[in-house]
């Protein structure tokens, strides 16, 4: 009798382990969903598009735009310390980082400027070109709730002879507001139609 009861005991705890093995399993094989973002551009209407409504419009053409190496991941990236970055796990670029930068720049520009004259390099039509615009970011990262952090060299090139005419620096800085990646795309957004300001206010001047 007790040679059978140990037995059906042994059997039992047997049946208890393989069942939290199965459950500890199935958790395992449960993925968390990645979520996708892009970097937004300035909206369609407002002020700022008037400015040169009426001016002579001049074709420009938009890259290329360089990033870090550290930036050219479908991961998006956050800044722990000067030394320290972290790659986020679930959390991800809708396209590659580079290709949503320049996509937005042109679109600001069109915004800022002229709506039906900019190009994205390298420019193949059949119409000229008068200034090409390159744009070499150095930084575009911060921290989760915190300051965002866009850093950039650009210059304004005459298409035809290919020599710089206006060359800048920009150091911008936008704050996230609130915690969370969502926050984080909005403010790397802002600081993104803030250099593409600066540039449209360099073609201006030269105008």
């Amino acid at each position: 009798m007790r040679n059978n009861y140990t037995n059906s005991f042994i059997l039992h705890n047997k049946w208890v382990l393989l069942g939290v093995v199965l459950v500890m399993l199935m958790g395992c094989g449960t993925t968390q969903t990645s979520r996708y973002y892009t970097l937004s551009s300035l909206t369609s209407s407002g002020d700022e598009m008037q400015v040169f409504r009426d001016a002579y419009r001049l074709s420009i053409e938009v890259g290329p735009v360089h990033l870090p190496k550290y930036l050219q991941r479908p991961q998006i990236i956050t800044r722990l310390s000067p030394n320290k970055i972290e790659t986020a796990d679930f959390d991800r670029w809708a396209e590659p980082l580079e290709d949503n930068v320049l996509r937005v720049l042109v679109e600001n520009l069109a915004h800022l400027l002229w709506d039906d004259h900019i190009a994205v390099f390298p420019w193949i039509g059949s119409t000229g070109v008068n200034y090409r615009i390159s744009v070499n970011i150095t930084r575009f990262d911060g921290q989760l709730g915190g300051d965002i952090f866009l850093m950039a060299g650009w210059a304004i090139y005459d298409r035809e002879t290919n020599n710089i005419l206006l060359e800048r620096r920009s150091v911008l800085k936008e704050a996230s507001g609130q915690p969370g990646y969502s926050a984080m795309v909005s403010a790397k957004s802002r600081a993104l139609a803030d250099l593409s300001r600066e540039i449209a206010n360099g073609i201006r001047s030269m105008d």
